[in-house]
């Protein structure tokens, strides 16, 4: 798809904000193989990465695609690698995807305000396409997207979401103490 026509048909589905429409296309990788990292031995025979435009891949998601089931928000060095552990092992059904690039890459190019119609639609679409593959699917986000977590929120309202956080001063142990491990 040329720029222009990935531009055009960004448009007409309302998913672009401003002028980032060339950067969304090229910068938010949308994975179909259901994994949002470069294969590994553990993902199975027959599985492969796959990236394409937004506008494609959103014309191949199902129209009734299952909601996801939750949302991790946290600060840093507070256990949240946990919460996501304990929820991969919960169920089989799990599917849990731990500071993953997709969405984290589409905030990041953003620059709407959180009532942006196109920004809710962008972060909504890239979590359906994630969330497409499995009935139980769950985003724990980078600790630095705290400040961002609203527009995920304001994109899937209906979803449950938890805050994972520690006692302030043992977060700063913990980051003194890496410090102190890698000098």
């Amino acid at each position: 798809m040329s720029y222009k026509n990935g531009r055009e048909e960004c448009k007409r589905r309302g998913i672009c904000c401003e002028e980032r429409t060339a950067t969304l296309e090229r910068a938010v990788p949308i994975l179909l193989a259901q994994t949002c990292s470069p294969p590994s031995p553990s993902d199975g025979p027959g599985r492969k990465r796959v990236e394409m435009p937004l506008a494609a891949a959103l014309a191949k998601l199902p129209p009734s695609s299952p909601p996801p089931a939750g949302f991790v928000f946290h600060e840093s060095r507070c256990g949240s690698t946990l919460v996501a552990n304990l929820l991969t092992v919960a169920s089989p059904s799990h599917r849990v995807y731990s500071e993953s690039a997709p969405v984290s890459t589409a905030l990041s190019s953003l620059q709407c305000s959180t009532n942006s119609p196109a920004c809710t639609k962008l972060i909504h679409d890239v979590i359906a396409l994630m969330s497409a593959s499995t009935d139980k699917t769950f985003f724990k986000f980078q600790s630095a997207l705290t400040f961002k977590m609203d527009r995920i929120i304001a994109a899937w309202p209906d979803t449950p979401w938890i805050f994972v956080l520690r006692e302030p001063v043992a977060v700063l142990m913990s980051h003194l103490g890496r410090l102190v491990k890698h000098s």
